[in-house]
């Protein structure tokens, strides 16, 4: 990251705080809140004008078989490193696609898709670029994405309580 070593630090407190929340109390499905809230940390801490929200298409393997697909919203350095403050993602160590070329070109020779695939493909690209709007509305200071009020500020009052 091009950040100092105690900012770096202080946001992997933060974002490490948020999953053990998270997992406390199973959160799941608030990508979009837990970006804006390390986002939130992040900028009005003054701690890096670098990272940015970025939507991407993590994946992994359910079993020898299956794989599942999730469109997610993540932070990125400019150098290209990934935080990901949402534990319900970050625990399954998937692979985080950062583009839909990128996410096509992984699977084009993955027979475990099937007969699926060109749906599979479809649906993941439109819901991928559905979240591209997202990433603008975390940084818009004018109009920040709180779509669920309470878990944001139940999670922040456990931050500042443990961080």
């Amino acid at each position: 990251m091009n950040i100092s070593r105690y900012e770096a630090e202080f946001i992997i407190k933060i974002y490490k705080s948020m999953h053990k929340y998270q997992k406390i109390n199973n959160v799941k499905g608030h990508c979009i809140q837990n970006c804006q809230y390390l986002y939130d940390c992040i900028t009005k801490n003054g701690l890096s004008d670098t990272i940015k929200p970025k939507a991407v298409i993590v994946s992994y393997h359910l079993d020898n078989e299956n794989i599942a697909f999730h469109v997610h919203m993540i932070l990125q350095d400019a150098d290209g490193t990934i935080i990901d403050p949402s534990f319900e993602i970050a625990s399954v160590k998937g692979t985080y696609h950062t583009s839909i070329k990128g996410f096509i070109d992984s699977f084009k020779n993955d027979k475990s898709l099937g007969a699926h695939y060109k749906e599979i493909i479809k649906t993941t690209a439109s819901k991928f670029l559905s979240f591209i709007p997202f990433t603008y509305r975390i940084m818009d200071n004018n109009g920040p994405i709180i779509t669920d009020k309470l878990h944001y500020n139940l999670q922040a009052d456990w931050i500042e309580k443990y961080v």
